[in-house]
């Protein structure tokens, strides 16, 4: 053999799971350092690890990355003073939990694992790996901006990026589970009996931090639920059923989608009709209070009102249509079949209706089915706040239609609240095809992003207790449903979860459809400028 000898090229593998550059500190604008987050040297074997997910059908996490880089995170760097080790950039933890929330996985610790060993979360976060505690840390620091402006600030961004313009948006809202258990929940009877018996303890121990602690909770959760027993009082339910969670009194113990009784909270989007989330707000069971919240996000994105908005029956009431009236915005409530122009909604007893009376103005009266009037019998309030007007007659003793009319042995009465001049104009939009064609498209805008929410992101319950952290936690899954609308509006390519989006139309399209949806339209259809006028006698 000759004595040449040959060295074999070096085709050993990058060390696993990857290889990562020496970490560096760098310096934003704002002057503070932040932990470099780089993931442009990170290698699956002789390919970077860009070029390894875009092979493997995962290419939508390096659009997500990009859409990460391009957020303003000056609200949340300005948190960061002072000296100390460099923190990490809060675009790796924001991204890591955005990430998990669409991989389904984002309490603590599974975000923890993920940043471990998904290739995913190596690309969103650069190789960083950030603990469980650094990631609540984060959360607890930021928790006021990420309910609220932080959210408002992306869909500004890609508002002004997608040049999308202010249009018809559709609002509802959903229960989502709360974090305590329904197990653990206590009647008013037994929150009043357990608060007793705290206070007590305590009072036989007054040096016991602990026992003055508990009988502090005890007598909070009493109140909560002394509380919500005069609500349901005041609508004439049983105070004593009124439930509470001992471990979690801002949760309302409400029926769920389900239809098991349980501690909840009630989630509302305001969305737009090329499906981006607007406006977003937790409420603890009224999806009607956070309207004005969701009207002002929506003016703080788009600098105006939005030109119409859609909602569900349940959003039908004074204080949604007043506050849309004022606003100058063409709302939409349902109200009931609306079969052949009619939208008259029978109870369950099959007896007649409000609806089936007709109110007039010059009078101040009503005429029922029968033919008989109405008069003014008394006035008052319900709740202390709604203000009515209550009629009745004399002539139901010998009606024939008594039957169909009313059970109870005084006669039939009917009230009228302030604001159900706003109803009955509501009605008769809704008795225009066109108003009806236009009102059938909220559950195509409205109800995709909640199927993601809860199937796709998986939040069917809270894992952060009280309303301030459920508000957190669903701005979070809001902010990720915004990005993956926004990757698959620019066109992300295989892999994306959360499947096809509509694109965003053209001006030109929304026009051309507008035109074809009114064409038909008899009367003037936005409710504020509906000239109110008494309905014809029967």
């Amino acid at each position: 053999m000759s004595g040449v000898s040959k060295r074999v090229k070096d085709q050993r593998q990058r060390a696993l799971p990857f290889e990562v550059k020496e970490v560096e500190v760098r310096r934003p604008t704002r002057g503070r350092r932040f932990v470099e987050d780089d993931p442009s040297g990170l290698y699956v074997g002789e390919e970077r690890l860009d070029e390894f997910l875009k092979s493997g059908g995962m290419g939508w996490v390096v659009g997500l990355r990009s859409e990460l880089e391009r957020l303003d995170y000056s609200e949340l760097e300005s948190s960061y003073v002072g000296g100390g080790r460099p923190p990490y950039h809060p675009r790796t933890i924001l991204g890591l939990i955005v990430y998990g929330i669409m991989s389904r996985s984002w309490s603590l610790r599974e975000l923890e694992q993920l940043a471990i060993k998904d290739i995913g979360a190596w690309w969103i976060c650069g190789g960083l790996r950030p603990d469980h505690s650094t990631i609540g840390e984060f959360i607890v620091r930021h928790a006021e901006v990420l309910s609220s402006g932080f959210m408002t600030n992306l869909v500004r961004q890609l508002v002004k990026r997608l040049k999308v313009s202010a249009s018809v948006v559709a609002g509802d809202g959903t229960v989502v589970e709360a974090a305590a258990s329904r197990y653990g929940t206590l009647r008013r009877e037994a929150a009043l009996e357990a608060a007793r018996k705290a206070r007590e303890a305590a009072e036989k121990e007054p040096d016991d931090d602990d026992l003055q602690g508990a009988a502090q909770r005890a007598q909070e959760v009493a109140e909560v639920v002394e509380e919500r027993s005069a609500q349901r009082r005041k609508r004439g339910c049983d105070a004593q059923q009124t439930g509470v969670a001992p471990g979690e009194p801002q949760a309302v113990v409400q029926r769920c989608k389900d239809g098991v009784v349980r501690p909840s909270y009630c989630s509302s989007v305001l969305v737009h009709e090329a499906g981006m989330i607007v406006g977003q707000a937790v409420d603890g069971s009224s999806e009607v209070r956070v309207v004005k919240d969701l009207y002002d996000q929506h003016r703080e994105v788009f600098g105006c009102e939005a030109p119409t908005s859609l909602f569900d029956g349940n959003y039908l009431c004074r204080e949604v249509l007043e506050e849309s009236v004022e606003r100058g915005i063409d709302v939409l409530c349902a109200a009931g079949s609306a079969r052949k122009g009619a939208t008259k909604k029978k109870s369950k007893k099959k007896l007649y209706d409000k609806r089936d009376f007709h109110y007039s103005e010059e009078r101040d009266a009503f005429r029922c089915p029968a033919g008989q009037w109405l008069e003014v019998c008394r006035r008052g309030a319900d709740r202390g706040k709604y203000r009515y007007t209550m009629y009745s007659t004399k002539e139901c003793t010998g009606c024939p239609q008594r039957s169909q009319c009313t059970t109870s042995r005084t006669g039939r009465t009917v009230k009228r609240y302030a604001g159900d001049e706003l109803k009955e104009a509501m009605r008769t939009v809704l008795a225009q095809p066109a108003a009806r064609s236009q009102l059938r498209r909220r559950g195509q805008i409205c109800e995709r992003p909640f199927a993601e929410i809860k199937y796709r992101q998986g939040l069917k319950r809270f894992r952060r207790r009280g309303l301030f952290g459920a508000r957190v936690e669903f701005a979070l899954h809001c902010v990720a449903y915004n990005l993956k609308w926004a990757l698959a509006a620019l066109g992300a390519r295989s892999g994306f979860p959360g499947g096809r989006y509509r694109a965003v139309s053209s001006p030109l399209a929304r026009l051309i459809g507008l035109v074809r949806r009114f064409a038909s339209l008899q009367i003037p259809w936005p409710l504020h400028r509906l000239e109110f006028s008494a309905a014809p006698a029967a």
